[in-house]
């Protein structure tokens, strides 16, 4: 799943450290050593949460919406919006999934940022903001357009969260696994690469943030998309094989859980 921003404001670069307004300029600029704020009509005024990292993402109308991170890996980023005026500036509420990436769009209600889940098989989550507050709306899985049986190749480059994340495979998944075992697997899939051919495999790998030494989980799909294995290992725990076993398995799920 790819995520990204739909312009609504001429052709700027995205993200950007500064922006001009009919209000004039905004410029992210810091607040002491280790904070960001917002530059605006000659202030620097303190952004909610009071970010390390913060940027200038897009702009709806005098709505400006900025991401902003205390760093480090436990929340990637989140959003808040500055209301302009020529009395000064009024921002929302922090919000966000945590999750990189994000679509803007407008939307009658006013504008509308969806990003992705963090949780392993749950839609994007949209907020809605009209100028005056957000309201928070979970949106369905999304399915991705692929089943058992299609070609494999379909996951290159995709990533074990997406094959979990998938609308369509939930059915699929709940036969092979337990809903025990699949609640793992689906918050052990959190970060890895991407899938990637092994042989006559494409394969993939993730593991659940902070606990990548113990707690991880590994996928595999044939070539001919007709056979698909999971490997599921957690601290203390032998691992554990699902789905169409019978047969060779790639050699990198052969060492996580020989037979």
């Amino acid at each position: 799943m790819r995520w990204m921003m739909t312009a609504l404001l001429g052709l700027a670069a995205w993200p950007a450290a500064a922006l001009d307004t009919r209000f004039g300029p905004v410029e992210i600029a810091p607040v002491g050593e280790m904070e960001k704020g917002l530059l605006f009509q000659g202030e620097v005024l303190e952004l909610p949460s009071g970010p390390y990292v913060a940027f200038i993402e897009a702009a709806l109308h005098d709505w400006v919406l900025i991401a902003v991170s205390q760093g480090g890996n436990a929340c990637a980023t989140e959003y808040v919006w500055a209301k302009l005026s020529d009395s000064g500036v009024d921002f929302s509420e922090v919000f966000g999934t945590c999750a990189e990436g994000f679509e803007l769009t407008e939307v009658p209600a006013g504008a509308k940022v969806t990003s992705p889940s963090v949780e392993v098989g749950q839609g994007p989550v949209s907020f809605i903001y009209d100028g005056e507050r957000i309201t928070e709306v979970q949106e369905p899985a999304q399915q991705v357009g692929w089943s058992i049986g299609d070609p494999g190749t379909f996951w290159l480059d995709s990533y074990v969260f997406d094959f979990f994340g998938a609308a369509e495979l939930q059915d699929p998944l709940m036969e092979m696994m337990t809903p025990e075992a699949l609640a793992t697997a689906q918050e052990n899939a959190e970060l890895g690469g991407p899938f990637a051919f092994e042989g006559d495999w494409i394969v993939g790998s993730a593991c659940e943030k902070l606990e990548c030494e113990t707690d991880r989980v590994a996928v595999a799909v044939s070539e001919d998309g007709a056979r698909v294995v999971i490997v599921l290992s957690e601290a203390g725990q032998a691992p554990q094989l699902f789905g169409d076993t019978d047969g060779p398995l790639p050699a990198s799920l052969r060492d996580l859980a020989p037979q």
